[in-house]
């Protein structure tokens, strides 16, 4: 890496002030090589190609990101919990709430196509 010249500006305060463009671009090369260290980035057309092979690093805890035109678009992350409805959840919560049974179900109309034409006015008589 070579280094750059700094530039020496008056600043207000007497001091002299060193601008800071240098160390920026510096700083945002050593930004991009941790972030290359720490994380899988592919662009879209190969993380379409090695899929499974992203999922696999991802569940395993490794950062995989995807990127859309060389910019960050997504990021592929282990999922911690395995989804779906926890029914003995949902029924705590109903007698914690006062639900009980099945009263809240919907009237046997509801079922009916000819009861949704009708009310939908689509009766043909």
């Amino acid at each position: 890496m070579k280094r750059r010249r700094r530039t020496l500006v008056p600043g207000r305060c007497g001091h002299d002030v060193v601008l800071k463009l240098e160390s920026v671009m510096l700083h945002t090369e050593s930004v991009k090589r941790s972030r290359e260290r720490s994380a899988m980035e592919l662009a879209i057309r190969e993380a379409k190609a090695r899929l499974s092979e992203l999922v696999a690093a991802a569940r395993s805890g490794e950062r995989v990101i995807i990127t859309k035109h060389g910019r960050p678009a997504v990021e592929l992350v282990r999922c911690d919990h395995g989804g779906g409805i926890d029914f003995e959840k949902l029924e705590a919560a109903r007698r914690r709430l006062g639900i009980e049974g099945d009263r809240e179900r919907w009237p046997p109309e509801y079922d009916d196509p000819a009861f949704s034409r009708r009310v939908l006015g689509l009766d043909i008589e």
